[in-house]
């Protein structure tokens, strides 16, 4: 809690500092302003990116049905309708030895931190006429996956895997957990909260009209 409270204590004495030197500069460098802008925004939407956090129980979160399941254990192939990351999960929890011939498949839980914003290979573009502004970015990505507690933190449930196993399993929840994010609009989330960000600040600037898109 604390360190959200110093995150966001950050976050508005950058704005009002951003807010008060852009008001000093706006009168005299008018002409320069999308200059002065560019490296303003490009901070503001930096700082604005959002993180979720997703934990996942593997392989049971992506396993197909257990009929399915029993076909793919005797050796046959799957029904044609089967989705292929369900199937994939089960070669996968096979290969590292989480299918049991009976009881349940062994698991790990693992928790996903995915953030989403602007990556910036392209500069903003920016156009202003009187006290109207336009903003133009480019969409918002994933910027950052990782998987925490992974192989010598990992704690929970208490299991023994090898390096190779680990990488089979990782590597396939971060797919996964991408798709997910995305399945719920995460970059969608991310527009509008950097749209919100922006739209503050420049109304603080004076600014009566403001567009933002995203390209």
């Amino acid at each position: 809690m604390a360190r959200k409270i110093k995150r966001w204590t950050f976050i508005i004495l950058f704005l009002t500092g951003t807010a008060i030197a852009l008001l000093f500069l706006l009168p005299r460098k008018k002409l320069h302003l999308p200059y002065i802008l560019q490296e303003e925004i490009h901070n503001l939407v930096t700082l604005n990116s959002i993180e979720h956090y997703y934990q996942f129980v593997f392989p049971f979160d992506f396993l197909p049905d257990k009929d399915t399941m029993t076909i793919l254990y005797s050796g046959q192939e799957a029904p044609h309708n089967t989705d292929p990351a369900a199937i994939q999960a089960y070669n996968i929890a096979r290969l590292v030895g989480f299918i049991h011939p009976y009881g349940d498949p062994s698991f790990v839980v693992l928790t996903t931190i995915i953030r989403a914003g602007i990556s910036f290979k392209t500069q903003p573009i920016i156009n202003i006429t009187d006290n109207s502004i336009t903003i133009i970015l480019e969409k918002a990505k994933i910027l950052f996956v990782e998987l925490k507690d992974i192989e010598k933190n990992y704690s929970y449930p208490p299991i023994k895997l090898d390096a190779r196993s680990w990488k089979e399993i990782s590597t396939y929840v971060r797919k996964q957990a991408i798709n997910y994010a995305k399945d719920k609009l995460i970059l969608q989330q991310a527009e509008k909260h950097i749209e919100k960000s922006l739209s503050a600040i420049l109304k603080q600037l004076g600014f009566s009209t403001i567009t933002i898109t995203f390209r």
